[in-house]
């Protein structure tokens, strides 16, 4: 999927956040690789970035949470809900989780 692929599905993605259809923002995802996830999740603002990674199965969380860039990760970490983001750290392989804790504050390893 390419980024102008991402901004096509965009309104769609935008209409169920605003209705808070978290199921259907699940469905719409559940098929997607996890670089096509990255490519609309960067193409919204930092609340809807949340709203969206909140509404992936932790098996497309954990994908998607690897491909992004540090700050990326940060960001999600600091925007979810504490219980999505001890599921995704715990769920990332331990070289990356150490790695990661490696550069995060201590507030958001916790």
């Amino acid at each position: 999927m390419s980024l102008s692929l991402a901004h096509l599905i965009k309104p769609e993605i935008e209409e169920m956040i605003v209705k808070g259809d978290v199921s259907g923002l699940r469905v719409a995802c559940e098929d997607l690789h996890g670089a096509d996830l990255v490519a609309i999740l960067v193409a919204f603002e930092p609340a809807q970035r949340n709203t969206i990674f909140e509404a992936l199965a932790l098996r497309q969380q954990t994908e998607v949470f690897e491909y992004l860039a540090l700050e990326l990760q940060r960001e999600l970490l600091e925007g979810v809900k504490a219980d999505t983001r001890k599921a995704v750290l715990n769920a990332i392989t331990p070289d990356d989780r150490a790695k990661l804790f490696e550069q995060l504050p201590e507030e958001l390893t916790k």
